[in-house]
């Protein structure tokens, strides 16, 4: 089974299954197919993360605004991923009012730790954000690296730019 033939999670974490079986099949490209095309390319970007760093407990890319586009989290968190996509949209908003005290420039990323884990919020071309849900063993550096390589991903998805 290919990574394009798994189920997917949709925003609100459940599984979401291709009953037509069309995912990964070379089709005519109109928008439709290319928002397809760019749905099945962010969610590869989340398993990637996911299923090949020990630790990570989910993904989210949300738009500036928090409003989820795209989810995988462990589904044994309990954690809800529309609340996570609005507080991490709200702390990069913070932290670029804050870092902007300094200077013009917006924050690349917004780290938080505590006993029990750890986030970590990438913003993604002024129009997404991305957000790392790790436990507290994983080692920070691992996700930074992790993060910037999946928001450069997304970055040639919207097809913007940001400083990763």
């Amino acid at each position: 089974m290919s990574a394009t033939d798994q189920p997917f999670d949709s925003p609100t974490g459940e599984p979401v299954e291709d009953p037509t079986g069309e995912l990964g099949r070379p089709q005519a490209h109109s928008s439709d197919d290319r928002m397809t095309d760019i749905d099945t390319s962010m969610h590869q970007l989340i398993a990637q993360a996911v299923d090949q760093v020990p630790g990570v407990l989910g993904v989210i890319v949300s738009s500036a605004d928090g409003l989820v586009i795209a989810s995988r989290i462990d589904r044994t968190t309990g954690l809800d991923a529309s609340a996570i996509a609005a507080m991490s949209a709200a702390v990069l908003g913070l932290s670029n009012r804050l870092v902007q005290l300094m200077g013009p420039s917006p924050t690349s990323f917004s780290y938080h730790r505590s006993a029990d884990g750890q986030v970590f919020v990438f913003g993604i071309s002024k129009v997404a954000v991305l957000t790392v849900l790790a436990d507290s063993t994983v080692a920070p550096v691992q996700i930074q690296r992790v993060g910037r390589e999946i928001g450069h991903g997304l970055e040639e998805l919207f097809g913007g730019t940001a400083a990763l």
